[in-house]
């Protein structure tokens, strides 16, 4: 089932599964469970935080004969071993609440015979928007048609998230207001942060094309002393990730993962040495002091030479 049959459909199995590639649709979930609150009662379980027998009471239960739909956060951050026994579990599971899950692709390959399996995409293209948003909004696709092609005269594709983030600008700006915001926001709502999940994913991908693609048209958005801040952090947030992560520190991982992509964290992460990071990190922390006493700026094209042909 794709997202389109989701929302339009009514009919819902006992276990929605939700996957995705590599993006976590956060602005989706959000929107998504706000629309269910209002006719159910929605509870949230994080799975690093409660365990699969606590976890399995819960679902099995009803407040006051009234079923409620669990949201399980994390799934694809649980150890292995807890995540056969959680998807064996429900696999057979039949109510008498809905239960809502979501993963990666790679990490869930088994489904459950009576599993809704809803493929969220990564991005969408200009009909999708038009299809999505109509569906979302109950809006004609005419009315539509003027906006996104505004949004795609400059985006060729926009991340599946970010419809999310721009519908509630839809909802507020009225057709002649329209033509004005986009040209004048659209870089400023939602450009910045999907140009650099993206850089981030190919950096960590070692996917040295598209990685370019991406910072040849974004490098002149942002200063060079912004550059050197965001790799840095970016490195060192990598670096510890792994070094907790192979301690089987999830807990402690899991707080230190914010920014870092979420392909470095599902399985990139496994790829990499701690020293071969710290030795990335130096070298963007010398070229730091360098860039302040007036040193040439060629410093970020040799860091991300270096790290493209495995020289650290």
């Amino acid at each position: 089932m794709d997202i389109l049959q989701f929302l339009t459909s009514k009919k819902q199995s006992p276990v929605l599964l939700f996957r995705a590639k590599s993006a976590y649709p956060a602005q989706f979930f959000f929107w998504v469970l706000q629309q269910y609150k209002k006719s159910i009662a929605c509870h949230v379980i994080d799975l690093d935080e409660v365990d699969i027998s606590s976890m399995k009471a819960l679902i099995h239960t009803t407040f006051l004969g009234q079923p409620g739909l669990y949201w399980l956060r994390n799934v694809s951050a649980i150890a292995p071993k807890a995540r056969v026994e959680l998807l064996s579990f429900l696999s057979d599971y039949q109510g008498p609440n809905t239960v809502w899950l979501f993963a990666y692709t790679t990490d869930i390959t088994k489904i459950g015979p009576a599993w809704q399996d809803i493929l969220l995409p990564d991005e969408i293209n200009q009909n999708d928007f038009i299809r999505l948003t109509s569906a979302l909004e109950s809006w004609s696709r005419v009315s539509l048609q003027e906006p996104a092609n505004l949004i795609f005269q400059q985006r060729k594709s926009i991340m599946f998230d970010e419809l999310f983030t721009l519908n509630r600008y839809l909802q507020l700006l009225g057709s002649k207001q329209m033509p004005c915001f986009i040209n004048e926001w659209l870089e400023h709502i939602i450009a910045g942060d999907t140009s650099l999940f993206l850089l981030s994913k190919h950096f960590f991908a070692k996917d040295s094309r598209l990685f370019f693609i991406e910072w040849h048209k974004n490098v002149r958005n942002y200063n060079e002393q912004f550059w050197i801040v965001f790799w840095a952090e970016q490195l060192w947030r990598a670096t510890t990730f792994i070094a907790l992560a192979r301690k089987n520190k999830r807990a402690d991982a899991k707080q230190i993962s914010y920014k870092l992509p979420f392909t470095f964290l599902q399985s990139g992460w496994r790829e990499y040495s701690v020293r071969e990071l710290k030795a990335a990190h130096a070298f963007i922390y010398d070229f730091d002091v360098q860039a302040k006493s007036g040193a040439t700026s060629m410093g970020l094209d040799l860091f991300f030479s270096k790290f493209f042909a495995h020289q650290f």
